[in-house]
């Protein structure tokens, strides 16, 4: 199994050198980060090489402000910053958030693919992926309140994804909130598997440890490699103890279970 980890969620207040030193200490595979305002692109891509270790998946700049489905006039600058910076990490993949809207009617269905083109013809002439991710809005959020989130369902995304129909447009699968918006996580794996490229595990329904709570992440993550799934599975939880030795924990888990 090839395992990345959101940097940004398990070691928040660890300086960036011991974020990767931490990550490859722990032996995992990539990483990943979230938000790029105030984030040295440089001194990572720096850090890529010393610890060895891929840049997976980035977050947009101001990616609170730059959201998939609103005018592209409005995110352009900063969809620009996240291209050059996911270029210099090396990433493949930028997590997207889909903006916020009051209804999910066919007008408002119609708007986001239209303003999703412009920005898949820019990440398709530098070889990025963005993907979009659904967010329960039934659970209040630590970050974010997410309770207007737009795309709520895999069931969405995966009709936005295929509508937009670009190679630069695919699904992220976080079991998390999909088990929290919709449950049935095998149907959904199975259902929309042609378009997911990348997955998130976490413990359901306080987002801890995989092994942790009401869902087996590792029958998950082999229902996905059933699937034809051959990509990374993402870590992107709140540790409940130390950090690293938490993600220790995690990584044997995953690894010595499958």
């Amino acid at each position: 199994m090839k395992i990345s980890v959101r940097l940004d969620y398990l070691f928040e207040n660890e300086s960036l050198e011991n974020q990767f030193r931490f990550a490859r200490e722990a032996g995992v595979d990539a990483v990943e980060t979230g938000q790029l305002k105030g984030f040295d692109c440089k001194a990572a891509s720096e850090l890529v090489f010393k610890y060895d270790m891929p840049f997976l998946a980035c977050g947009f700049y101001d990616m609170w402000n730059c959201r998939l489905g609103d005018r592209f006039e409005n995110i352009q600058s900063n969809l620009l910053k996240s291209i050059n910076c996911a270029r210099e990490l090396g990433c493949i993949y930028l997590l997207g958030l889909s903006d916020n809207k009051l209804r999910r009617t066919e007008e408002e269905r119609a708007s986001f693919i239209e303003n999703m083109k412009p920005v898949a013809e820019a990440l398709e002439k530098h070889d990025l992926i963005v993907l979009l991710e659904p967010h329960n809005t039934i659970l209040p959020n630590p970050v974010y309140d997410f309770s207007h989130y737009y795309v709520n369902t895999m069931a969405l995304a995966y009709d936005l994804v295929k509508s937009i129909s670009s190679p630069s447009v695919k699904l992220l699968y976080d079991v998390y909130h999909e088990q929290i918006s919709v449950g049935n996580l095998f149907s959904s794996i199975s259902e929309y598997s042609s378009e997911i490229a990348h997955y998130h595990l976490s413990g359901v329904p306080h987002r801890n440890e995989p092994m942790l709570g009401e869902i087996n992440n590792l029958n998950i993550a082999r229902e996905a490699k059933k699937m034809g799934y051959n990509g990374y599975f993402g870590l992107e939880y709140f540790p409940t103890g130390d950090a690293l030795a938490s993600l220790k924990s995690t990584i044997n888990y995953l690894t010595e279970s499958n």
